[in-house]
């Protein structure tokens, strides 16, 4: 952004500000995507766990959507282990 503001909104720097803008706005939808479908797995358990567990998991999702879209990580990859 400071690139932006030195440049005076002319030049190329506004167009790499506006590319790179357009790149962090494509990561934040695909870790929402993400974030849901982790969502879905949680809640299709819940029954069988107890209220503060669902709890806890529910902010440990929003907390790794929040790190993802800050900085990039892992997706879910969550699946039904039948012990």
């Amino acid at each position: 952004m400071r690139a932006l503001v030195e440049s005076g909104f002319a030049g190329p720097p506004p167009e790499q500000v506006l590319q790179q803008a357009a790149i962090l706005g494509r990561a934040e939808h695909e870790a929402d995507k993400i974030q849901d479908q982790c969502a879905k797995v949680l809640f299709k358990e819940e029954d069988s766990m107890p209220p503060a567990a669902v709890f806890m998991w529910t902010k440990v999702l929003n907390k790794i959507g929040a790190d993802r879209r800050n900085k990039g990580g892992l997706g879910c990859t969550a699946t039904r282990h039948n012990n």
